[in-house]
């Protein structure tokens, strides 16, 4: 018998699930960079709309306000407006001092089986200055 110049059918078995190995992890990798892709649009999304939240607030912060929660139902995203007032002994608030506030806004929200959350603050000026307790 002749001997000829091919591949031995072990040889295009192996070569074969190379390829079909290389083709799953390539596919995999490639459907995972999507779906991360997708998460973080949706991320940034959400990101902005709690940023844009926080701006509404301008330009000034009101004498009477008041903490509050709402749920923007188009997004599904539960927000949380308040303000936070630094420690006396703190030097931020030394650095705000009665003209100035700061303004924190929370968005929470759930996707898929994960929670996620974005706090962002803000310096703003106040409408009327506080009372310096140390000239009563």
């Amino acid at each position: 018998m002749k001997n000829s110049r091919g591949f031995t059918l072990i040889e295009v078995l192996v070569a074969m699930a190379i390829l079909v190995s290389t083709v799953y992890v390539l596919s995999d990798l490639h459907i995972r960079s999507m779906f991360r892709l997708m998460r973080d649009r949706d991320y940034f999304l959400h990101f902005f709309t709690v940023k844009s939240a926080l701006m509404q607030q301008f330009p000034l912060v009101k004498k009477d306000f008041k903490p509050r929660k709402e749920k923007l139902d188009d997004e599904g995203i539960n927000l949380t407006v308040a303000l936070v007032e630094p420690n006396a002994k703190s030097p931020v608030k030394d650095i705000l001092g009665n003209n100035l506030a700061l303004v924190q806004v929370v968005g929470s929200w759930k996707q898929g089986p994960f929670d996620y959350d974005v706090r962002l603050m803000s310096v703003m000026p106040r409408e009327e200055p506080l009372n310096d307790d140390k000239k009563s």
